[in-house]
């Protein structure tokens, strides 16, 4: 069992902008990774989005400034 079960499971799909962070993350939990390079026109892939997680990324982080950030035991509360 790894530290991330509880967090992503194995069966997610990885949707991201294609750095090989992600790849690699997605190859040690063997979980589908569709990256979606912006920067070439690309934008959905097969029904993925990139600009879906582009957007919740940039309400989360309007939303949080106020607060200076959160405190770490209480992150969870702040995404559920």
């Amino acid at each position: 069992m790894s530290l991330m079960d509880p967090v992503v499971a194995r069966d997610s799909v990885l949707v991201t902008d294609g750095r090989s962070s992600y790849a690699t993350f997605a190859k040690d939990r063997g979980m589908l990774h569709v990256a979606i390079a912006a920067s070439h026109g690309e934008h959905v892939y097969e029904g993925f989005h990139i600009q879906n997680v582009n957007a919740y990324t940039s309400r989360l982080k309007g939303w949080m400034a106020p607060f200076n950030g959160v405190a770490s035991r209480y992150l969870g509360s702040y995404l559920g």
